[in-house]
């Protein structure tokens, strides 16, 4: 990946979100580039992803890449995001 994109995702993630160790971060698309950016940079300190894929193929991909958990699928989205709480957003 481009070193440019880390800039990017590291201003979204702690200049703006103001995303802090033990927080949750969703990141919605969690296979693109910017994603898995965000991914890693979310995993440095501590935080908690949940990874959205459309794909049930790339589930073990994403938690390789360290999401913690991944919500596959998009039908039924609203709903399963009912399990959880406090989340800090992101979309990119």
């Amino acid at each position: 990946m481009y070193p440019e994109l880390y800039y990017t995702v590291y201003g979204s993630l702690f200049k703006s979100l103001k995303l802090k160790e033990g927080e949750t971060l969703l990141v919605r698309g969690g296979t693109g580039s910017v994603a898995l950016a965000a991914i890693q940079l979310a995993k440095a300190i501590n935080v908690r992803v949940i990874a959205t894929s459309r794909s049930a193929s790339k589930e073990q991909f994403l938690k390789g890449k360290g999401a913690d958990e991944v919500i596959v699928g998009n039908e039924n989205f609203d709903e399963n995001l009912k399990n959880y709480s406090q989340m800090a957003w992101i979309k990119f």
